[in-house]
């Protein structure tokens, strides 16, 4: 359940963005920190338009590119 802070920031994210399109995989937050995560196959997946919209509309504002990590996964064999 994310927490009144959460909530106004991303609120705040969509309206800067003008929805919801391009949010991230997943959402963590210890207190007021919060962490915005996706996660590509190699080789087969990228970030895509909306996505690169989001992290913009996000620093827009306020929040700092440390706040979004990328995982870059592949099959294990």
């Amino acid at each position: 359940m994310k927490t009144p802070v959460q909530e106004e920031l991303i609120r705040n994210i969509m309206t800067i963005n003008g929805g919801h399109s391009g949010f991230w995989d997943a959402l963590a937050w210890h207190g007021n920190e919060t962490v915005f995560y996706e996660a590509k196959l190699r080789k087969h997946d990228r970030l895509n338009k909306n996505q690169y919209k989001w992290v913009r509309s996000a620093l827009e504002a306020g929040l700092s590119i440390d706040q979004f990590v990328l995982f870059d996964w592949q099959y294990a064999v």
